[in-house]
C-alpha cells in the first residue's frame, strides 16, 4: 500500500509543479518561467529504479507537451530518453549529489531548448531567429537552473521519507 502511496504522491508533486510552471507569475520571474517538472524528473531518475524513471520522465515530458507548440510526444520522448540515461549513469558511473544533478539538468535543458529552437525556428529560416534563442530560451534555462536545487531537495526529501517507511 505504501508503494502505491509513494507513486501517487510523486504524481501529485509532478502535477503541482506543472501547475506552478504554467501559471503566469510576472512579478517573480521577469526573465521567464522556470520549467519545474523537468528537474523533478531528473531528480527522480537519480533516486528511483530504471523503469520508474522512464515512466516519470515520459509523464513529465507529456506534461510539458501540453503547453508546448511542438508536436505532442516530442518532450515526452526526449524526457524519457534523458531520464533513462540519467538513471543508468547514476547507477553505474556517477554519484547522486547536487553537482551531478545540476550538470544533468543543464545538459538536458540545453538539449531540449536547442532542439525546440531548431525545429521551431531554424528549420523554417526565420529572420533574426537567434534573438528568440538568446532572449527567450536561454533565460528560461537559466531561471530553471536557479530553481532546480529546490526541486532536487524536495524530491530527495520525499524519496528518503518513503525509503525509511518502506524499510
Amino acid at each position: 500500500m505504501l508503494h502505491v502511496g509513494k507513486h501517487f504522491v510523486y504524481i501529485l508533486v509532478f502535477l503541482f509543479l506543472y501547475i506552478l510552471q504554467s501559471t503566469p507569475m510576472p512579478f517573480f520571474f521577469s526573465y521567464g518561467q522556470p520549467l519545474w517538472v523537468l528537474p523533478a524528473a531528473i531528480a527522480l531518475a537519480m533516486l528511483e529504479s530504471d523503469v520508474s524513471c522512464a515512466v516519470y520522465g515520459a509523464f513529465a515530458g507529456m506534461l510539458c507537451d501540453i503547453g508546448s507548440l511542438l508536436p505532442f510526444g516530442f518532450n515526452g520522448l526526449l524526457c524519457c530518453l534523458c531520464t533513462c540515461a540519467v538513471g543508468i549513469l547514476v547507477t553505474y558511473l556517477l554519484r547522486r549529489n547536487l553537482l551531478s544533478f545540476m550538470l544533468f539538468s543543464a545538459i538536458f535543458l540545453l538539449l531540449r531548448g536547442g532542439l525546440d529552437y531548431f525545429f521551431s525556428f531554424v528549420i523554417w529560416r526565420y529572420d533574426n531567429a537567434w534573438k528568440i534563442f538568446v532572449l527567450e530560451i536561454l533565460p528560461v534555462i537559466f531561471v530553471t537552473l536557479l530553481a532546480a536545487p529546490l526541486v532536487f531537495f524536495l524530491v530527495g526529501r520525499l524519496h528518503r521519507w518513503f525509503t525509511v517507511r518502506l524499510e
